[in-house]
């Protein structure tokens, strides 16, 4: 797909109209810092939420219920197409012409909302919880709107709106949950309040883009950039289709040989994994689109923001591997999770470094216009991890689900590794983690000799903070951080 496809300005013109690199650099670690801090306090209250429910519900009924939110992530993609990444990149590009796009896009949705009515039904149906279809249905187009209008602010580096806005989200979808539970309602209450969450997030993120002139939104089906997005977005869709039916078909697999309390299980022990995954996603959300001005004026940048942000993703990500997998049983029960869902817990901890890296790749290829490339690679990914899913969860249920998820980051990571040594720059995996891989080594023989009994929250939480400290002084002492990353702490801290 040529440059003119994405309606681009000039490369002159993009660089006008952004901040010099370095500013770039320091102004996504900023905001890197900002959005991370917002996601970790929201991330801990939905955790709670997610565990409040779960117990109100029970194994079978969060079974149900995660059932319904798997067919409507997967069927959701359809509200997408890879839109929503296109804008990002080229909102980044061009930012006098967000409000355009951002019109474009919201008006074309209503169009793809006709296409997701049947395709949730039929998939609600043959499993057995039609009943949870106009909710399911309220989630799904919510969602999307949801996800495209926030979207802007990282499109326009505007984040500050979006960091005030993450922790009073999850308080009120707390609230509701609470509620929830106290009144004993069942799968579509809470479905309805994700729902509620996600329109009170369109209502603050439309008040803040007029009222900052940031974008304005109205009606406008443009459709020679919708056409010419939709060409280009297909590879992306692709990757959203492959992605989500790898990530979600687990569960209506699991719910086919298995009863739904296996699924719940299995889905309440992915909570406290999954809730981890918005440190990669978040990262990938801000350096995205710094990355995407970088391949079109300055390629060396380009593959040193690629390596540092590989290096930044298992930095984080090796020590949460290594803690929850050593640690399972123990936060099992303090969260107050389902005594069974420990083993998966500690199976699914060994992906967490993996599922990290692996946004490297996702991020990367996209920005430099090499989205088809891992688009075949997420195909392949999927196609493995459709065949452990088969392979292995007839055989050992909800565990083998878990081990298909290790097995699959894994050979994702390398693949993508391979794939872009080939297309676009060779990551130094040894020089870049070596010194990673000892620290945590070394962080993770305290954890196990420390580790304390099942229920002893205290402790548990005195060893975490323990392991972190000791972490964080390793790479300290290892020199890990070179003088452009200590330039840029400096930069966050004094701003």
């Amino acid at each position: 797909m040529s440059e003119s496809s994405f309606d681009i300005e000039s490369i002159d013109d993009v660089d006008a109209a952004l901040p010099s690199v370095s500013g770039m650099g320091a102004r996504a670690m900023r905001n890197s810092a900002l959005i991370l801090a917002a996601r970790l306090v929201s991330r801990l209250i939905a955790l709670v939420s997610v565990v409040i429910m779960g117990n109100a519900l029970g194994a079978a009924g969060y079974g149900e219920y995660q059932n319904a939110v798997t067919y409507g992530a997967i069927i959701g993609v359809v509200m997408d197409l890879g839109l929503t990444t296109l804008y990002v990149r080229e909102g980044a590009r061009s930012p006098g012409s967000a409000g355009r796009y951002l019109s474009a896009l919201a008006s074309g949705k209503i169009v793809l909302v006709v296409a997701v009515i049947p395709v949730l039904w039929i998939a609600l149906l043959s499993a057995s919880i039609a009943s949870l279809f106009w909710t399911s249905l309220a989630l799904v187009v919510v969602t999307s709107y949801a996800n495209i209008l926030r979207n802007t602010f990282y499109a326009t580096q505007q984040l500050t709106y979006e960091a005030f806005l993450i922790v009073p989200e999850a308080l009120l979808l707390l609230l509701l949950v609470l509620v929830g539970a106290h009144e004993h309602f069942g799968a579509a209450y809470y479905l309805g309040a994700y729902a509620a969450v996600g329109c009170a997030v369109c209502c603050y993120v439309l008040v803040i883009l007029h009222w900052k002139r940031i974008a304005t939104l109205h009606w406008s089906l443009d459709v020679p950039l919708l056409r010419s997005w939709l060409r280009a977005g297909l590879p992306l869709a692709m990757v959203y289709i492959i992605t989500n039916v790898y990530f979600k078909m687990d569960v209506p697999i699991l719910q086919h040989f298995r009863a739904y309390r296996e699924v719940g299980w299995y889905s309440l022990a992915y909570k406290p994994f999954e809730a981890l995954l918005f440190i990669p996603m978040t990262l990938r959300a801000v350096l995205f689109p710094v990355v995407s001005v970088y391949a079109k004026s300055d390629v060396e940048r380009a593959r040193l923001a690629a390596e540092k942000f590989f290096r930044s993703l298992v930095l984080v990500g090796l020590p949460c591997t290594i803690g929850i997998a050593l640690l399972a049983p123990q936060i099992t029960s303090v969260l107050h999770l389902y005594r069974q869902s420990a083993p998966a817990l500690g199976i699914l901890a060994l992906a967490i470094v993996f599922m990290f890296a692996d946004n490297t790749f996702v991020a990367t290829f996209t920005a430099v216009d090499q989205q088809r490339t891992f688009a075949w690679i997420a195909a392949a990914g999927m196609l493995v991890n459709l065949v452990l899913d088969l392979i292995l969860i007839p055989l050992f249920g909800y565990l083998g689900a878990s081990w298909a998820v290790v097995i699959t980051e894994a050979f994702l990571m390398v693949l993508g590794w391979a794939v872009l040594a080939r297309s676009f720059h060779r990551l130094p995996v040894v020089g870049l983690t070596w010194k990673l891989i000892l620290a945590g080594g070394i962080m993770g023989s305290v954890v196990w000799v420390l580790r304390p009994p099942v229920g002893a929250g205290t402790l548990l939480l005195g060893v975490i903070l323990l392991a972190a400290v000791l972490y964080a002084g390793l790479l300290l002492l290892f020199r890990v951080f070179d003088e452009d990353d200590l330039h840029l702490m400096r930069s966050l801290i004094r701003k």
